[in-house]
């Protein structure tokens, strides 16, 4: 209780040089997984993996088994995470595309109460103090309210930069 923020995003990141070997189906432990952040919040969980997903381990590099993963294989492209194999001569880059799926930017930023939105009344967006209108000079969609999940979300090109302070008020 209270380990879990409803705001937070959840990310599994596994490291392994076997594929799974649970005895469930691998639905059984995304569905798992997936009631952490709840049916309304699914976008908020990712499972990423650095695995042995080549049909055979590359020279110089060894699997725990046969190559090619395809339970751990499954349970990423079920939540939309990120694949990445554990012989890459590239650490550096499989590391870094798996932390901007799991930890990188976020583009919803979920509401702690519903917006009174009646009578004229509406959501302002501020970044470093400065209103963000919804959308921009040239007529680019810049954020938008979603009412079903109750959040802001920024269009890619428009996310708040890491170190800007984002203020919505409604």
């Amino acid at each position: 209780a209270g380990l879990l923020r409803a705001d937070a995003v959840l990310a599994v990141v596994a490291v392994t040089d076997a594929d799974d070997q649970s005895a469930q189906p691998v639905q059984f432990y995304v569905n798992q997984l997936l009631n952490i952040k709840g049916s309304q919040r699914a976008s908020q969980f990712s499972f990423n993996a650095v695995a042995p997903y080549l049909p055979s381990a590359p020279s110089g590099c060894s699997y725990d088994g046969s190559g090619g993963a395809p339970r751990i294989l499954q349970a990423v492209t079920a939540t939309a995470g990120v694949k990445e194999e554990i012989c890459t001569p590239d650490w550096s880059k499989a590391l870094e595309q798996i932390g901007k799926n799991a930890f990188g930017y976020r583009t919803n930023f979920f509401l702690n109460s519903t917006p009174d939105l009646t009578a004229g009344k509406a959501i302002v967006v501020r970044i470093d103090g400065l209103q963000l209108d919804p959308v921009d000079v040239r007529g680019a969609q810049v954020w938008t309210y979603d009412s079903t999940n109750n959040s802001v979300n920024f269009e890619p090109l428009f996310v708040p930069e890491p170190g800007k302070t984002l203020t919505i008020t409604y």
